[in-house]
């Protein structure tokens, strides 16, 4: 596994598709990181770790609350201060809800719009969808791995 420069990215190749780039041999350099990027940085990442998700089926589960409460799209919409067309979208699943307005309807609604990530839940779903690709690199993919490079014929 090599690195090269592929169309302007810096990207990892393995020793057969580095002639599509330019090589480089030279580590990326690293910066100093000062106390202010490392408590951001810190910061990030336990944002990252405690993000959330919304539910499958979030439209049906909005709709399905309101009418047992006997409320029009007009009236719920009125109560938490957004407009008629976002519920009428939430409902058809045809928007996403941002985390907060998903947390006001969840209150409002009582009802569970929101799931929180599992971290090792990525890292399964990354491994399942890359089970198929037979990378050169032992415990990495190339780009050339996932996709067919198609050269022209002389």
């Amino acid at each position: 596994m090599g690195e090269a420069i592929v169309e302007g990215a810096r990207v990892q190749v393995c020793g057969v598709c580095v002639k599509y780039g330019k090589p480089v041999s030279s580590p990326i350099p690293s910066r100093p990181i000062s106390n202010t990027s490392a408590k951001t940085s810190q910061t990030i990442s336990t944002a990252i770790s405690h993000e959330y998700s919304v539910v499958d089926g979030y439209g049906k589960i909005i709709a399905h609350a309101r009418e047992k409460m006997g409320l029009t799209r007009h009236q719920l919409a009125n109560t938490l201060f957004i407009t008629e067309n976002v519920i009428e979208r939430l409902e058809a699943e045809h928007l996403k809800p941002e985390h907060k307005v998903a947390q006001k309807i969840e209150k409002f609604l009582t009802i569970k719009l929101l799931e929180e990530n599992i971290p090792g839940k990525v890292d399964k779903l990354r491994e399942e969808m890359l089970s198929d690709f037979q990378g050169k690199g032992k415990d990495s993919f190339t780009v050339a791995d996932v996709i067919d490079i198609k050269t022209k014929k002389k």
